[in-house]
């Protein structure tokens, strides 16, 4: 409480700096988000082991499912696997594993994008074009609420006009 207090005072003497990610002056450190992710280390911290569920276990419940078609196998380093088609390739960007049923979130899928693009993804063609786009940075979109809302709605635009088909080449 008390380095909170003194540096919450420090912060008042200080100007706000420019933040080109937010494109608007902010504080040099978000006192908020220190205290909560100070939070929510303490509570991790105090967390008690997991207590044993009564629900039968995962081996159990899949003798009684019917077999499903597996997901496609996908490598997890940068390059995408070549025997896949590009749908399949596309799927597993979108989808979490392991069953890739469940979108991956906005966030992630912009930061992930230019490893769906050439040269990284040899199932589109190349182009000059492509080399173009600047990839997002995870750390943009640690914020919350409605700048995180302000962030998503100008990277979405970003990628909408970037990969346009009016666009591209």
């Amino acid at each position: 409480k008390n380095f909170m207090h003194s540096l919450s005072e420090l912060m008042k003497k200080e100007k706000l700096q420019w933040n080109p990610v937010k494109k608007k002056f902010t504080p040099w450190i978000s006192l908020s988000k220190l205290e909560s992710m100070h939070r929510s280390s303490q509570h991790r911290g105090n967390a008690r082991a997991p207590r044993e569920s009564s629900r039968p276990s995962q081996q159990q419940n899949q003798q009684h499912k019917k077999p499903q078609q597996p997901p496609p196998k996908i490598s997890t380093d940068r390059a995408p696997s070549k025997d896949l088609s590009l749908e399949d390739l596309i799927q597993c960007w979108s989808h979490q594993p392991p069953q890739y049923k469940r979108l991956n979130p906005l966030h992630q899928l912009l930061v992930t994008l230019p490893n769906t693009l050439p040269p990284i993804n040899e199932k589109v063609e190349p182009h000059d074009y492509f080399s173009k786009w600047k990839p997002i940075s995870n750390e943009a979109f640690s914020e919350s609420g409605d700048e995180l809302k302000e962030l998503l709605k100008r990277a979405m635009r970003k990628a909408k006009l970037f990969l346009h088909p009016d666009r591209l080449p």
